[in-house]
């Protein structure tokens, strides 16, 4: 009698042909032994959907936040020119300051990068051949496509840079700015024992 054999299905990232901008993804999967079948079984997805998403570079921020948390990591975005740096370093919980077309949150360093180098909805839609609602409607719904923010970064001159970290760096990073902001503050009580953590913690770096 012939036992039925088990089909194994290969999900392995290092062989998906992936666009430029979404090699960060692929490449923190394959450096985190996170394939396909895996990510999508945390998220409640199809293995096609995974696989879409890293063929394409179609996909929402708000997606790539949740691809992010499923991976125990947290999504960077940055825009960098002439030494000025705008990225997306918000509070984990949007703050509850007034409506989103107004105060945007996940994509605030793409306002930023606009207000700061005096580029309007107008000027923006024409160099990206979109109409101004389209770009008012990123900013109503607080969300935009990936391939949105380098056609962006392209037109205008700016380093667009998107990488995965994970959780325990973030909570590494705040606790270090943490220090660094006592520091600042210059309590004469406190100081000589933030200064001999900083200490120890940059010996460890």
């Amino acid at each position: 009698m012939k036992t039925k054999s088990t089909k194994i299905i290969k999900s392995s990232v290092s062989k998906v042909q992936t666009p430029e901008v979404m090699k960060p993804l692929n490449d923190f999967m394959a450096q985190n032994s996170i394939n396909t079948r895996m990510l999508a079984d945390k998220m409640g997805l199809t293995r096609q959907n995974i696989l879409y998403m890293l063929k394409n570079d179609t996909t929402k921020l708000s997606m790539l936040e949740k691809i992010a948390e499923a991976m125990d990591s947290r999504l960077c975005l940055s825009l960098r020119r002439g030494g000025n740096v705008y990225d997306n370093t918000y509070p984990w919980t949007p703050p509850a300051c007034g409506p989103k077309d107004l105060v945007p949150v996940r994509i605030s360093f793409l306002n930023e990068a606009m207000t700061k180098n005096s580029l309007d909805i107008p000027k923006v839609a024409n160099a990206l051949g979109l109409k101004g609602g389209t770009i008012r409607h990123w900013f109503h719904v607080d969300d935009v496509q990936l391939n949105n923010v380098k056609n962006f970064a392209d037109a205008f001159g700016f380093e667009f840079k998107m990488s995965f970290k994970p959780i325990s760096e973030v909570y590494n990073d705040k606790v270090l700015e943490l220090l660094r902001y006592l520091r600042a503050y210059n309590n004469p009580c406190i100081r000589p024992l933030i200064e001999a953590i900083l200490d120890i913690w940059e010996m460890s770096d």
